[in-house]
């Protein structure tokens, strides 16, 4: 794991994550996403699925820290087709989050009809900025 700061890890098993505060004068942030697959690679539906819960973070201007998955596996004729799944669709999300320093810091998996995938992500502010919000935009201003 990238993000030293979160003490708990996917292998301690616990129910919660501990995570630690953000940094003085900083305000954190919470999102979340949650989506059904719409292409056939679990993999790459997994790394589609973090970045776009990530980018809430960075439309904000915020500096994502930790995530939570919520998957669903489609029911599977075997435990061995259910894991492979699983594994791949988290495989993929994970490089994405370990690619922005965020700690995948635990989650839920279940069965359910289709592959879904989603993510709470918390992050912070940086000390002192408030953040882009959707309502500050100004005719004139341009959006890159």
């Amino acid at each position: 794991e990238k993000n030293k700061a979160i003490p708990t890890s996917l292998s301690s098993m616990d129910d919660c994550a501990v995570c630690p505060p953000p940094p003085p004068n900083c305000m954190t942030v919470h999102t979340i996403d949650f989506f059904r697959s719409f292409i056939s690679d679990p993999f790459v539906f997994g790394r589609i699925s973090a970045v776009h819960s990530l980018s809430d973070c960075h439309a904000m201007g915020a500096i994502p820290q930790t995530a939570l998955a919520l998957a669903v596996a489609p029911y599977a004729v075997s435990e061995s087709i259910t894991e492979d799944t699983l594994i791949a669709m988290l495989s993929g999300a994970s490089d994405a989050l370990f690619e922005e320093d965020c700690a995948l810091a635990g989650g839920h998996t279940c069965e359910g009809a289709e592959l879904s995938l989603g993510f709470a992500v918390n992050g912070y502010l940086p000390a002192n900025f408030k953040g882009f919000l959707k309502n500050g935009g100004k005719v004139g201003n341009k959006i890159v």
